[in-house]
């Protein structure tokens, strides 16, 4: 739906109804060209809440938020799982790669296959990170 208002003399007045869905999916824009996703945003108010407050936290460098982006990162929708796995490896980096292992661990989750990609990638350009897989236990 879209309106265009081309001129207005004296008072305009736009009164708009707003539902909440019960279950909000995303809302997609796609090139009339191609048909390529141009920008994607939630229409979950609270997941569009929690992916703003992910974003500053991690534009502020508040590693001690990584704790919540672990408890994001376990329940809710898969891009703000996403989204807060991609902030807490920027963040606090192998705390990054134990949420990644705990993605990956259960197959049944939707972004398992995604983050066995990333681990594979991450693996390959930063291998640092995962020396502590191989380390032998000092016990």
């Amino acid at each position: 739906m879209s309106r265009e208002i081309c001129r207005v003399e004296g008072r305009f007045v736009v009164l708009q109804l707003v539902r909440a869905a019960a279950n909000p999916q995303p809302t997609c824009e796609y090139s009339l060209e191609d048909g390529a996703l141009l920008h994607r945003a939630c229409a979950d108010i609270r997941a569009s809440q929690a992916e703003m407050a992910l974003a500053v936290l991690g534009q502020i460098g508040r590693a001690d938020g990584v704790a919540v982006m672990a408890d994001l990162a376990d329940d809710g929708p898969d891009h703000l799982r996403w989204e807060a796995l991609r902030h807490a490896l920027a963040l606090d980096p192998l705390a990054g790669i134990d949420i990644l292992t705990g993605m990956i661990r259960h197959a049944d989750d939707q972004l398992h296959h995604a983050a066995s990609r990333l681990r594979d990638q991450l693996k390959q350009t930063h291998p640092q990170l995962f020396a502590k897989e191989t380390e032998p236990c000092p016990a």
